[in-house]
C-alpha cells in the first residue's frame, strides 16, 4: 500500500492514493525581486511600539488603497498606498 501517488488498485473502496492522482495547477506569477522576494513596503512614521491591529481599506475600482494601524503606543496610524508601491503618511492621532 502506498500512500503517495499510487495507481494500484485496491479490494477496498477507499482512493488509491493518499493525496490524490490529479496535478496541481500551475499558476504564472511575475518575477520576484531577489532584493525584495515578498514584495514587502516600508511605511514611513512606523509607530514606536508593537503594532496591534492593521486594516487595509476595500478595494474598489479608482479609489486609492489605505493602511491602518493601531498600536501599544496609543497611536493610530493611516498610509496611503499608490499601485506602485508608494507610500505616504496621511494621519496620526493619539488615543
Amino acid at each position: 500500500m502506498s500512500y503517495f501517488g499510487s495507481n494500484t488498485a485496491s479490494s477496498f473502496s477507499r482512493p488509491t492514493s493518499f493525496f490524490g492522482s490529479t496535478p496541481a495547477p500551475t499558476t504564472n506569477t511575475a518575477p520576484v525581486n531577489p532584493a525584495n522576494p515578498m514584495n514587502g513596503i516600508e511605511v514611513p512614521g512606523a509607530p514606536d511600539d508593537t503594532v496591534q491591529d492593521l486594516k487595509f481599506s476595500p478595494v474598489t475600482a479608482n479609489s486609492p488603497m489605505f493602511l491602518a494601524a493601531g498600536a501599544w503606543d496609543n497611536t493610530v496610524r493611516i498610509w496611503q498606498i499608490s499601485e506602485a508601491g508608494q507610500v505616504e503618511a496621511k494621519a496620526m492621532q493619539n488615543i
